[in-house]
Parts: C-alpha cells; sequence; structure tokens
C-alpha cells in the first residue's frame, strides 16, 4: 500500500467518525443531524398534562372576563372611572401652551379628539404625569388589570372605547341613529325597518323613521359580548334622547299656529319656535312697539342663561329675522336655518310628490285642476282618463285612522263603462287584481255624485278596495264644488272625515 494512500484514509477517518464525508471535489458536506431517541411514554404525559391546565386556565380567563361584561355595574363603574379621567384629561391638555403662549389646540372639541385617539398606554402613561389623576388612576388600574386577565382588560377598554365614549355626548336621535347604524354596518347590532307594532320591545331602541314609515327598531346581535355589554350605554342615550324631545316638543306646542318671519315682519303677534341644534331651542314672542315689530325669548330648552338674550330686540321686516349681535345673532342664525330646511323640504315634497303622481298623471286627459271639473265633466258622460289622489287619505279599521297618500287614474269609455287604470298607494292596496278591471259604479249626472254598486262586505279584499277607489272619487267631488274652496286645505280635510265617516 503506497505511502499516500495511507495518508488519505487516516485524513478520511475522522470524516467517516463524525459521519462526514468528502464529495468528488474533495469539499466535506456537514453530518446529518444525528437520530434523538424517541421520548418516553411518561414524558408525553407530562407535556400533554401541561398543554391542559394552560388551555385550562385560558379557558378560565375568558369564562372570567365574559362574567365580567355580563354585570352591568361592573361595566358602568369602569366606564364612570373612564370618563372622569377623561374630563381631568381635556382640562389638563387645554392648558397647555406652545412656547409663543399659543394654546396647543383651539378647542376644547380640538383637545378631547385629540386625547381620545391616544392609545390605552399613551393614555395612562399622560396620566401618571398629573397628580390630580392618582386616585383615580389607581381605580383605573384596578378595574384595567385585575388578576392580570388580558381578557378583561381588553373586553372593559372595547365596550367603553365602542360603546360609551362616543355615546356619552349624545343627548338626540339624530346622533343616536347615526351611531346605532354605524353599529349594524359593524355587524354589533341588528335592525327592523318596520317593526310590528303589536310586539312592542321594551328591550329594544326605537328611533323615528322619516315620513310615515315608523319607528326603526334596533337590537343587540346573539352572541355578540361586546353588543350585549355596551347596550347599556344605547338604553341610557335613548333616555336622554326622549328627554330632548319631549322638552322641545313642549316647547313647540305652545307656538302660535301659521305664525312665520314673514308674518312677524307683517306685524302678526304671537310665539314663534325656533330650534337651535339638535338639542336647544327658544320660544320668540313678537310684539309692536312703535310702528316697528319686536321679538323677545320668553322661554328655552337646555339653554344656559348666558346664551339666552335679556332684552327685546327689532325686527328686521327685509331680512325676516331679529335684528343685534351676539345672543341674537345666533337666534338669527338659527331662523337662517329654519327658513333653509324648510324651503328644502317643500322642495322635496314638491319632487316626492312629482314622483308619487307621474304614473297617474302620464294617463291623464283631464285637467287635475280643481277649478277644471275634470271628474264632474267625467261623471256627466265625457269620455276620458281622470288622475285624482289625496296626500294624507285616511283609512284603516283602527282609530285614529292612518293618513297616506292614495291616487288612482280612473278611464271613462264612450260605452258608460268606467274602468281602474292605476293605483299608486302608500297604504296597502287590498287586491292588486283590480287593476285594470272594470268598476262597478252608479253614477247620478244631475248632482253629479258617485256611489258603489252594491258588493258583498264578505267578499273581503275586493269590496275594501272598491271602497277606497268610491271614497277617493267623492272626495275629489268634493273639491271640485263650486261653493267650496279649492284651494281650503282645511275645508278639503274636513271633506275627507266627511265622506270617509259616511262611506264606512
Amino acid at each position: 500500500m503506497s505511502n499516500s494512500f495511507k495518508k488519505a484514509m487516516e485524513e478520511a477517518k475522522p470524516m467517516r467518525q463524525n459521519g462526514q464525508k468528502p464529495d468528488k471535489k474533495g469539499d466535506v458536506k456537514p453530518a446529518k443531524a444525528e437520530h434523538q431517541p424517541a421520548t418516553t411514554a411518561r414524558d408525553r404525559w407530562l407535556r400533554a398534562t401541561k398543554d391542559v391546565a394552560s388551555a385550562t386556565g385560558l379557558r378560565q380567563k375568558i369564562g372570567d372576563a365574559n362574567s365580567l361584561l355580563d354585570d352591568p355595574e361592573s361595566v358602568r363603574q369602569f366606564a364612570t372611572i373612564v370618563g372622569e379621567l377623561d374630563v381631568l384629561a381635556v382640562y389638563k391638555l387645554s392648558l397647555e401652551v406652545l412656547p409663543g403662549g399659543k394654546p396647543v389646540h383651539s378647542s376644547e372639541r380640538d383637545v378631547e379628539e385629540a386625547w381620545l385617539a391616544m392609545s390605552w398606554d399613551d393614555q395612562e402613561a399622560r396620566l401618571a404625569k398629573w397628580p390630580e389623576a392618582g386616585k383615580l388612576l389607581e381605580a383605573f388600574h384596578f378595574w384595567k388589570n385585575q388578576e392580570e386577565n388580558a381578557f378583561a382588560q381588553d373586553s372593559l377598554c372595547n365596550v367603553v372605547g365602542r360603546f360609551y365614549r362616543p355615546l356619552r355626548h349624545v343627548n338626540a336621535f339624530g346622533g343616536l341613529k347615526n351611531f346605532l347604524e354605524e353599529a349594524v354596518t359593524e355587524g354589533l347590532l341588528t335592525k327592523v325597518s318596520r317593526p310590528d307594532p303589536r310586539q312592542k320591545s321594551e328591550f329594544g331602541v326605537y328611533v323615528p323613521g322619516q315620513d310615515d314609515r315608523g319607528p326603526i327598531l334596533y337590537l343587540p346581535r346573539k352572541g355578540v359580548k361586546l353588543a350585549a355589554a355596551g347596550w347599556i350605554f344605547v338604553k341610557e342615550t335613548e333616555a336622554r334622547a326622549l328627554g330632548t324631545q319631549s322638552a322641545l316638543d313642549e316647547l313647540r306646542a305652545k307656538e302660535t299656529p301659521g305664525i312665520t318671519p314673514v308674518k312677524i315682519s307683517n306685524g302678526f303677534k304671537g310665539c314663534m319656535f325656533v330650534q337651535l341644534g339638535a338639542t336647544q331651542a327658544v320660544l320668540l314672542e313678537s310684539n309692536k312697539q312703535s310702528g316697528w315689530p319686536t321679538v323677545r325669548v320668553t322661554d328655552s330648552v337646555n339653554m344656559r342663561p348666558d346664551q339666552i338674550p335679556d332684552d327685546e330686540t327689532e325686527w328686521d321686516e327685509r331680512l325676516h329675522k331679529p335684528r343685534g349681535n351676539g345672543k341674537w345673532a345666533w337666534i338669527a342664525k338659527g331662523i337662517e336655518e329654519w327658513k333653509n330646511r324648510r324651503s328644502a323640504l317643500k322642495r322635496t315634497q314638491r319632487q316626492e310628490a312629482n314622483d308619487r303622481t307621474l304614473p297617474l298623471t302620464k294617463l291623464a286627459t283631464f285637467s287635475t285642476h280643481f277649478d277644471d271639473q275634470g271628474l264632474t265633466q267625467m261623471l256627466k258622460g265625457e269620455p276620458g282618463v281622470m288622475a285624482m289622489w289625496v296626500d294624507h287619505f285616511k283609512w284603516g279599521k283602527e282609530e285614529p285612522k292612518k293618513e297616506a297618500f292614495f291616487g288612482a287614474a280612473i278611464e271613462r269609455r264612450p260605452d258608460g263603462t268606467f274602468f281602474l287604470l292605476e293605483v299608486v298607494s302608500r297604504h296597502p292596496f287590498p287586491i292588486k287584481k283590480l287593476i285594470g278591471s272594470q268598476l262597478p259604479l252608479d253614477v247620478d249626472k244631475e248632482k253629479p255624485d258617485v256611489r258603489l254598486q252594491q258588493i258583498a262586505i264578505r267578499d273581503g279584499a275586493v269590496y275594501a278596495g272598491l271602497k277606497m277607489v268610491e271614497v277617493l272619487m267623492r272626495l275629489r267631488l268634493h273639491a271640485e264644488t263650486p261653493a267650496e274652496d279649492p284651494y281650503d286645505q282645511d275645508n278639503v280635510t274636513d271633506k275627507v272625515d266627511e265622506v270617509q265617516k259616511n262611506s264606512a
């Protein structure tokens, strides 16, 4: 054996002992990890026992956190402490100034927004610097860190951050509805747009709807602990909103019917309700001093004494609002906003009325103006199509009857028969198959008058649908009567009551 071969074998021996072998190039590759001996059954049992104990402790902490959320008093107590700390923080931060003496924040609202934008840890760090926060901060730490349960900490902070803080300054239904709609979008709450009035929910929150659509019902979503725990703050906000609404309604009831800024400019004496924002309002009393209209505040809602003018001021007859600066300027701004809202509402109502009546008017061949007596002409024998409607049509078995829009387009054909061409109704129209069918009407050409032919009440939906059309036609006839003022809405309303009472 050559010396060189022996030398190579000697060099390879330690590599083989280490589990290494040179490759073709002579480089040494790392050895594979040695196989670990299998753990014993006892080792596996100890590890499993430790895992079970850890999981059991985790479940216990989650259970404790859920129990804490199920206790309204605990949640409310923690929220109260946070609220007191927030008040202190806003006060302290509002005192901070820049090197030049300028305040860091321009308003209290800016201060509060900046404070709430901080994380909980940053808020605690700031509070720790203020001696005044001592006792409150101790109480805060007790609740937040009790038993060092991270789940309880997160649960309490989430409820306060998502429900208590956003709602504590809300005192009106407008703000409450905005909050509830956001919570519905996030999956925290559910809502019922047309709740059954016979199944009143004391647990839910009812927010007034628009127009005649009725209230909207909101409820916490089942199984969502955060929503269930925060619901106490929703109910408290509802109570405040109801109180605000009741106070505003009570003040509004003192307003003189029919009073407007223009009438005050023309010397009308009375009281006018002016709302200033969502929760505040004043009652102005108009008078005349030396030939000039004047106003003064006689009552208010949610107004501080320093916000209410204690003098009497002149009324601007051209701009239709009070003269003056300061407190009166604020009230004048409220009147301007009232006029803008009223104008916008009228535009909206006109547009909605046009949208509602368009399916009827596009079929009409007679004029819809009262003084043109289109239905009177049709009943006297002239063929064509008449469109008619009542904005506040009263119908229903309950008292008072529900008022809603109801209209129809009716055709008289040359042979004297009448057909129902179209119906537009906010009332539930009992039977849609009547549309397009012949109407069983008896017509008195001399008066003129129209009556429904004898229909058995047991026919149910057919009878109700035909009766609605008959009442509508007779209301239109009364409005076209020359002895009546067709533009007197009160007179038309009286006729609605009279005709429906006689037609019941």
